[in-house]
């Protein structure tokens, strides 16, 4: 409620003005004209600052050249602010300043919506911004002395207000790919309680505790305990645990018994598509680490955080480093140990569960680094000479510096492509590939022709320009910095009668030299393009009640399977779990989610993602929730 701050100030000031004698301002009518000027002065210079990338982002898909657009009306309040203060342009302005704020509207209901984020911070919900905008365009019509009768800028709103319909439908019906969360962890290890070989939540330490216990006593391999401590102490929100039976590599690796439920070990985490990492902390074993690479390139969507073999000897770790190999980036090896106390007693500790928590309190395209909370010292103090040594085989560095204390100094993975060095761009490619992957599921449903791939080209691009508008890549404009391509040369004859819909994405990192191409395929599940209304598994609409808070969500199982059902907000972060991993039989099913998180406390209006896991199949479907 800025706006509203700066108005009335402004106006306050003014009419003290005119109680010293500044005759114009004695009045409300004038001191209120004032405070509009000053308001939408400083609303208009922000479509010039800062805030301009965050003001192209709220602009509807279906508006061209939104760039172009916000400098328009950045500079349609800046002269209208002027004209309130001249008396013989004070009605026009005022008349045209009300079909301004009414012209915005569907940048607004695009932006709550959509969730965008403005300034770091959540666009101002609907509701309230609509309510804000009347008092706005009130306090127009009251400051302006305006009539139906009256100056010639009212009399185009009947013209305008088709094309208002048009947007606002247009904002509405947009089904943006959202952002996949990037910051969930899974880590395997020992300890003392707990369910075996099963995937469990845990958003805390303390929560971490009572399921699974503190002690590590007795425990081959004591490090997961305090390594939990060590991610949520720096920044960690969500973390998946896998406890295994014992420190041997069969129990860590685990069996894939190829459907959700059947998995055992490291192999469990696949049953969880938004673990964006994974470690093991304290396992060093050529064999475990191997296992991390392999999986983490085998499921797509996440890289493995190794740890050092040895807390001391770098020899050790750079004969390490040579036996470890990944292409394309999977994986990332950090050394030293970090003596720290991030559950109250100093210990001293892998670095995998420190730089866990750095990655998930950093997003694409940052790179992950910065200060260890709790770290007290290192295992090594290393010299500029070893710090240059292990970059140069891209070993990530943990140094301590006085002053500054432990710092996680180096954000490479261990990969062969130049392409995939940086930790930030493996993290980028990961995040647009999923998300795409997510978001365009629904074309499985729909026949493989050109109308399909013109709808995922248009999605597909206004994920991308949003990422490119928020920083994410480099380039002066955003065919320097991006493309989307999903047409006849992207697929062979035989792709589209074996059911593959293929795109191909690329973006310039702001650390690479050329574009990062992504192949993402959607599989259908028969042999040919899939007869529209007859698939596999179906997930309707959504139905809200605009009455209340609860939505309807409805599926047909084809046979019987574990079901998982969520609820996902634009970021990708799970508000809600109705089922996980539950037995359902075949036949239609109606889950009904009543607007609440996992918390028990309401959601906020804006659109969500429904995701449902079935079969070994992903289907998603958006909801708005309005309040």
């Amino acid at each position: 409620m800025v706006l509203l701050i700066i108005l009335v100030a402004a106006t306050v000031l003014a009419r003290l003005v005119g109680q010293l004698g500044v005759l114009p301002l004695r009045e409300w009518h004038g001191a209120t004209r004032v405070g509009l000027a000053v308001m939408f002065c400083v609303t208009g210079g922000a479509h010039f600052t800062g805030m301009r990338a965050d003001m192209i982002r709220m602009v509807p898909p279906v508006v061209p050249n939104p760039g172009f657009m916000v400098t328009l009306t950045g500079i349609c309040e800046i002269l209208g602010g002027i004209g309130l203060l001249v008396p013989r342009t004070r009605h026009v302005a005022a008349g045209a300043l009300i079909v301004l704020l009414m012209a915005v509207l569907p940048a607004n209901i695009h932006a709550a919506l959509s969730g965008i984020t403005f300034q770091g911070a959540p666009a101002i919900p609907l509701v309230p911004r609509i309510a804000l905008q009347v008092v706005l365009i009130g306090f127009l019509w009251w400051a302006g002395r305006m009539s139906i009768s009256g100056p010639y800028p009212l009399r185009v709103w009947p013209i305008f207000l088709p094309v208002a319909l048009l947007l606002i439908s247009g904002a509405a019906a947009a089904t943006p790919i959202v952002l996949l969360d990037s910051r969930t962890a899974g880590f395997v290890g020992q300890t003392q309680q707990g369910p075996l070989d099963q995937p469990v939540l845990v958003d805390s330490y303390a929560q971490f505790t009572a399921t699974f216990g503190a002690s590590t006593s007795g425990l081959a391999n004591p490090y997961l305990a305090p390594s939990v401590a060590a991610y949520f102490v720096n920044g960690g929100q969500r973390l998946y645990i896998v406890r295994v039976p014992g420190a041997d590599d069969v129990s860590l690796i685990g069996s894939d018994g190829g459907v959700p439920g059947a998995r055992t070990g490291l192999q469990a985490l696949r049953d969880i598509a938004e673990v964006a990492m994974v470690a093991i902390p304290g396992a060093t074993s050529q064999g475990v680490q191997a296992a991390l690479i392999v999986h983490c390139e085998s499921v797509g969507n996440r890289f493995a955080i190794l740890d050092p073999v040895s807390a001391t000897d770098m020899d050790a770790v750079l004969a390490q480093r040579a036996a470890l190999s990944t292409t394309n980036g999977f994986a990332a090896l950090y050394f030293p140990w970090v003596q720290a106390a991030p559950a109250g007693v100093s210990l001293l500790l892998p670095p995998s569960g420190f730089v866990a928590g750095v990655v998930a309190r950093t997003s694409p395209p940052t790179a992950a680094t910065g200060t260890v909370n709790s770290g007290s010292s290192v295992s090594l103090a290393l010299n500029t000479t070893q710090q240059s040594q292990l970059a140069s085989v891209n070993i990530n560095p943990i140094r301590y510096f006085v002053g500054q204390g432990v710092q996680v100094w180096g954000a490479r993975t261990l990969a062969s492509s130049t392409d995939w060095r940086y930790l930030a761009v493996r993290r980028e490619g990961s995040g647009i590939a999923a998300s795409i992957q997510a978001g365009t599921a629904w074309c499985l449903q729909e026949s493989n022709d050109e109308t399909l791939w013109a709808q995922l080209r248009t999605d597909g691009t206004n994920f991308l320009q949003g990422l490119y508008s928020a920083g994410w890549f480099k380039g002066s404009t955003p065919s320097q910095a991006y493309f989307m391509k999903c047409d006849a040369t992207t697929m062979t004859a035989q792709d589209i009668a074996e059911g593959r819909t293929i795109m191909l994405v690329g973006f310039a990192p702001i650390t690479a030299g050329e574009f990062i191409i992504l192949s993402i395929v959607q599989q259908r599940a028969s042999t040919a393009s899939v007869t529209p209304g007859r698939p596999l598994l179906t997930l309707s609409t959504p139905r809200p009640n605009p009455f209340t808070a609860r939505t309807t969500i409805a599926f047909d199982m084809p046979s019987t399977a574990a079901v998982t059902l969520r609820i996902l907000d634009v970021t990708g972060r799970v508000v809600r779990t109705l089922a996980a991993g539950e037995g359902m039989a075949s036949g239609r099913h109606d889950q009904v989610w009543d607007g609440r998180d996992d918390t028990g406390g309401g959601v906020a209006a804006g659109v969500y993602l429904v995701r449902l896991e079935a079969g070994g199949r992903v289907l998603t479907q958006r909801v708005s929730i309005m309040r």
